[in-house]
């Protein structure tokens, strides 16, 4: 009855509401309602196809319990990680292939490796799993480590803490510490795919971080919104005070500058 309100309009309102709030199938129900009562307007079917996106390439749900990060492999399993800091993995059918309780309170991000394995950032350290799903290294982090990333050598890693970027050995000693964001209010860093280097966004200022020589330089000062990174991490992006967008190496190399004819508000590269 919660679903069939007795005029079309309620189920519009209430069906935009839920599209608003990020519940596609609840709004496909109300606006499926509201159908039913001689509702047919171009802007409804336009809400529609909104709601309905994606629908066409999906081929399970899969219920999780708090899931807070997800990532996906070219071999066809995927992960994900969950609020009371399970991670479980799934083929490319969604059926599960293995789950590990890692002991931690949660888990912040969970990442691929070069070699199929996951790095994973707990709440108060790394967890390093190999591609058949077994814990390889546990690495107690000095602080809650909002990312884990695997390099820059073959035998580290590194994590963007309160305290900046730190690189562990495999043994959890600390080698390099290089000063960052003391928060996320910017955005989270972005690193290169081999861990070479990073960058970050503070308060309009943004910083590239050589992780190897554990040494970082401002690179721009004139940025007005959170960073956007290709997939492969070779290349980042930024809008600047006067509209321009700016298309880097994660080296801290410029790639082009470009001024688009309209004010942009975001910029996404295409996969």
């Amino acid at each position: 009855e919660q679903l069939r309100p007795h005029h079309p309009s309620q189920g519009i309102a209430q069906g935009r509401r839920e599209l608003g709030d990020n519940r596609a199938f609840d709004a496909l129900a109300y606006f499926r309602a509201a159908l039913e009562r001689g509702a047919d307007t171009r802007a409804l079917r336009q809400m529609i196809a909104i709601a309905n996106r994606g629908r066409s390439v999906e081929r399970k749900i899969v219920r999780g319990r708090g899931i807070g990060s997800l990532v996906a492999s070219p071999s066809g399993w995927v992960a994900v990680g969950e609020e009371l800091g399970a991670i479980r993995w799934f083929d490319a059918q969604g059926a599960p292939v293995g789950e590990a309780v890692t002991g931690q309170s949660y888990t912040t991000e969970i990442r691929r490796t070069p070699d199929d394995g996951l790095v994973v950032a707990g709440s108060d350290r790394l967890l390093l799993y190999d591609a058949h799903h077994k814990l390889a290294h546990a690495i107690k982090t000095k602080g809650q480590p909002w990312i884990g990333v695997a390099g820059p050598g073959p035998d580290e890693v590194t994590t963007a803490e309160r305290e900046g970027f730190i690189v562990y050995g495999l043994d959890g000693t600390v080698r390099r510490t290089v000063p960052g964001a003391n928060d996320q209010t910017s955005g989270q860093p972005i690193f290169a795919a081999d861990a070479r280097h990073a960058v970050f966004l503070d308060t309009g200022t943004l910083t590239g971080v050589d992780l190897v020589a554990g040494t970082s330089k401002v690179l721009a000062t004139n940025v007005r919104n959170e960073l956007s990174a290709s997939d492969d991490g070779r290349f980042f992006a930024y809008l600047d005070h006067d509209d321009r967008v700016h298309v880097m190496r994660t080296d801290g190399t410029v790639v082009r500058i470009l001024k688009p004819e309209i004010r942009t508000v975001e910029v996404a590269f295409a996969s």
